[in-house]
């Protein structure tokens, strides 16, 4: 056995056993608050799984209020200190407190952002204040306030940075018998600037943002293991999500995506690839989203200048995909990837399987990943060639 195969064992002999997320959601006060107060807002983790999970809630939480007129940024900050994992089958709550600004009334959506969580959302029923809201001299901070403002620049510098990274197309490490054997994928979307609209609680949001993935098929065992050929495709499109609370109907209409795309694979003379191309991939899922569910994605793509490095490559990639991605939340999912060519004579498909894993106790957050591709097109470089391959590996993002 060559040695990238034993590397793989290596990493994936230990795991045992299979991750579950925790399920986090935002526990607003029950009754009515007032405008102008602090308040405290609870952030409660539940563990559905059968291993210990580590709660990793933050100190200071990035929020804004979304209110009828636009919205307001605020911090939520942590109140004492917080469970360090939640137990198998049980919960954990670390509490938070944010002063209201006093000129506020109404259902507010409450929308908070995190690393750790994602994106959570609570309504809020706030009453304006009875009495007119005087202003104080300021009170020298407390050390642990001042631990809280430090935290809250943080929040700052993350919701201006980091917070605005997203996934793309999946992100994996895979490894098969044929060469060249080894191929990876890493993505991702920066988020240029957002706009809400719609009615609090079911409004929509439209994002620009810039993106990138970039694919490798890397020939590892042979001499001086060259990299057979690797795809750049930076891109530029515009989002519109739907963040309606999920539904138990059968459809649910989740938004779309439209995108200029550049593609080349950076060579220079025959081995030359390059193709840029408009898409516009629609999104809605079948099923609970809570439970089994099934998203569709039909992408329908036209091709922008010239094809003078690859002039039939339209007859391969056709003006178009369909990927079904099935599966659930908290288990496996399997994505199916699907295209025919311009006269729907060269069929290609792509498989993806992909399982949470974990060790110990540890939760990995990485999913075991297979591919099974079969068609036209793996490759840049030979788009024009039939090839089939199976690979596993690691997966980071599916």
């Amino acid at each position: 056995m060559k040695r990238p195969v034993l590397l793989l064992a290596a990493l994936l002999l230990p795991l045992a056993g299979f991750a579950v997320d925790l399920a986090f959601t935002l526990m607003p006060p029950a009754a009515p608050v007032v405008a102008g107060t602090d308040i405290h807002i609870d952030l409660a983790a539940m563990n559905p799984g059968s291993l210990e999970e580590p709660f990793m809630a933050p100190i200071s939480v990035a929020a804004r209020l979304v209110l009828a007129n636009g919205e307001r940024e605020v911090t939520l900050d942590a109140v004492g200190g917080a469970p360090v994992a939640v137990t198998a089958n049980g919960f954990a709550v670390r509490r938070y407190h944010v002063v209201l600004p006093a000129d506020i009334s109404g259902r507010i959506v409450l929308e908070a952002e995190s690393s750790a969580f994602g994106t959570l959302r609570a309504v809020l029923d706030v009453r304006a204040p009875a009495i007119a809201v005087v202003e104080t001299a300021p009170v020298p901070a407390t050390p642990l306030e001042e631990l809280h403002n430090t935290a809250s620049v943080a929040s700052g510098i993350s919701r201006s940075f980091a917070g605005r990274f997203m996934p793309n197309q999946p992100i994996y490490f895979i490894y098969g018998n044929a060469a060249p054997a080894v191929k990876f994928q890493f993505s991702f979307d920066y988020r240029l600037a957002t706009y809400r609209w719609g009615a609090p609680g079911a409004e929509k949001i439209t994002t620009m943002r810039v993106g990138y993935t970039q694919r490798s098929l890397w020939d590892i065992e042979g001499d001086s293991s060259p990299f057979y050929d690797t795809s750049y495709m930076p891109e530029f499109g515009i989002n519109t999500d739907s963040t309606r609370p999920p539904s138990m109907s059968w459809f649910t209409w989740m938004g779309w995506r439209l995108a200029y795309q550049h593609e080349s694979n950076g060579r220079s003379g025959t081995d030359s690839r390059s193709l840029n191309t408009i898409y516009l991939r629609p999104r809605f899922i079948l099923g609970d989203i809570d439970h089994w569910f099934c998203v569709v994605l039909p992408e329908f793509q036209t091709y922008v200048g010239d094809l003078e490095d690859n002039p039939d490559l339209k007859d391969y990639r056709g003006y178009g995909k369909l990927k079904l991605y099935v599966g659930r939340n908290d288990g496996p999912t399997l994505q199916f990837t699907g295209w025919m060519g311009k006269d729907w004579d060269h069929p290609s498909y792509q498989l993806d399987l992909a399982w949470p894993i974990a060790a110990g106790k540890v939760s990995l957050d990485t999913y075991l990943y297979i591919q099974y591709f079969n068609g036209y097109g793996e490759s840049l470089r030979s788009y024009d060639q039939k090839s089939d391959a199976v690979r596993f590996g690691i997966g980071l993002v599916r």
